[in-house]
C-alpha cells in the first residue's frame, strides 16, 4: 500500500513541478497503470476484510480517474464498478457518510440499482435519516416491485409508525408476490 501511495505522491509532485507540460503524455500512461494498481490493491484489501484501506484505495482510484492527464489518455468516463466498491467498502468500514455519497453517485447510472437502493436505505437508517431512507426505499420499490427486502422494510417501517394502516398497500404487494405467506396476511389483518 505504501508503495502505490508513494508513487501517487511522486507523480503528483512531477505534475505540480512540470509547468511546461513536458511530461504530460508520460504522466497519462503512468496514471493509467497506477489506476489499475490502486484498483487491484483495493480488491486485495477488500478480500481480506480490510475495508478501511480498501475504501481509501478505491477512493484514490476514483481521484486518479478524474486527473486531466489520465482523462487525456483513457477518456472521460465514470467507472461505476469502482464507485460501487468504494461505497461497499465504506459501508463495511462503517463509514456511512462516504457509503451514502458513493451510493447516491451510482443511482443515475443504473449500476446494480436494486442493491444500491437497499444499501443506501440501510446506511441512511444507520445515520438516523429515517425519512430519507424511506424516500429511497419508496423509489426502489417503484423500480423493483418484487424486491422483498425493501418491501418488508417498508411494511415494518409503517407497522411501527403512528399510522400502521399505511403499510396496507405494501402488504397487498407482498401478498400478491407471496400468496401463501401467512405472515403478510396476518400483518394485514392486524
Amino acid at each position: 500500500a505504501s508503495d502505490v501511495n508513494k508513487v501517487w505522491e511522486a507523480y503528483q509532485n512531477v505534475e505540480r513541478l512540470d509547468e511546461k507540460g513536458k511530461y504530460a503524455k508520460k504522466l497519462g500512461t503512468q496514471y493509467k497503470n497506477l489506476y489499475i494498481d490502486f484498483q487491484n490493491y483495493g480488491i486485495e484489501e477488500f478480500n481480506v476484510n480490510n475495508f478501511a484501506d480498501a475504501f481509501k484505495a478505491f477512493e484514490t482510484t476514483l481521484e486518479i480517474g478524474q486527473n486531466k492527464y489520465f482523462k487525456a489518455t483513457v477518456g472521460d468516463k465514470v467507472d461505476t464498478t469502482i464507485l460501487y466498491f468504494a461505497g461497499l467498502a465504506a459501508h463495511q468500514a462503517e463509514d456511512y457518510v462516504n457509503a451514502e455519497k458513493y451510493y447516491k453517485q451510482l443511482l443515475p447510472y443504473n449500476f446494480k440499482s436494486e442493491d444500491v437502493y437497499e444499501m443506501l436505505s440501510n446506511v441512511l437508517k444507520l445515520q438516523e435519516k429515517e425519512e430519507e431512507a424511506v424516500k429511497y426505499m419508496t423509489e426502489g420499490i417503484k423500480k423493483f416491485p418484487n424486491n422483498n427486502y425493501m418491501l418488508v422494510e417498508m411494511i415494518n417501517y409503517y407497522l411501527d409508525s403512528e399510522n400502521p394502516a399505511d403499510a396496507i398497500p405494501y402488504l397487498d404487494e407482498a401478498i400478491a408476490s407471496n400468496p401463501t405467506s401467512i405472515a403478510f396476511i396476518r400483518s394485514k389483518a392486524n
